[in-house]
């Protein structure tokens, strides 16, 4: 027998008394219940944001990593290409035939002095005139096209210059080489 049995045949409480009891109760279960479900809600909400900081984070190393890669990366590029133009550079005391091609940083123009057979070379398109870095300033070579390609494939910033259209051969410029070579 419950409470209510109990109470009502001892008549200490009228029907309506006990149906007013049972409302509340009710009310009260479920006002325990909705904030039950808010508890719910708000863990849910909890784990969430746990979860999208979890996410922000892992996306903050990530992109971090990547730009160390990526860093780190460009200095061997520019450390290869230093190593291809000094490796491959070509060897030549300064002649009387004026060359002239853009620098390696800015609009400006470089001049460079070279043997006559070596300025028909570049200006027939077999020869190129690249830059490495030594000590922070750029140092100008002349090398063979073949490493010129090499060197764009890892930086192509570098070749200053590389004529991609060989000359007329009855250009005029042409006859400075020897019959033999032409």
């Amino acid at each position: 027998m419950s409470l209510r049995d109990q109470l009502l045949k001892a008549g200490l409480a009228s029907k309506k008394q006990v149906q007013v009891a049972e409302r509340e109760l009710k009310q009260e279960r479920r006002q325990r219940q909705s904030q039950r479900l808010s508890r719910q809600e708000e863990e849910q909400q909890r784990q969430a944001e746990a979860a999208e900081a979890r996410d922000t984070a892992l996306e903050e190393r990530r992109r971090q990593r990547a730009e160390r890669q990526e860093v780190e990366e460009a200095a061997a590029r520019r450390l290869r290409a230093n190593q291809i133009v000094q490796h491959h550079a070509l060897r030549f005391t300064a002649g009387v035939q004026p060359f002239w091609h853009r620098t390696a940083r800015g609009p400006a123009l470089h001049r460079l002095d070279l043997p006559r057979k070596l300025a028909v070379e570049l200006r027939a398109g077999r020869l190129a005139v690249v830059w490495a870095e030594v000590g922070g300033e750029p140092e100008y070579q002349v090398v063979l096209r073949v490493v010129a390609e090499r060197l764009r494939a890892v930086l192509p910033e570098r070749v200053l210059f590389l004529n991609e259209k060989p000359p007329d051969p009855d250009d005029p410029a042409e006859q400075l080489l020897e019959p033999r070579e032409r």
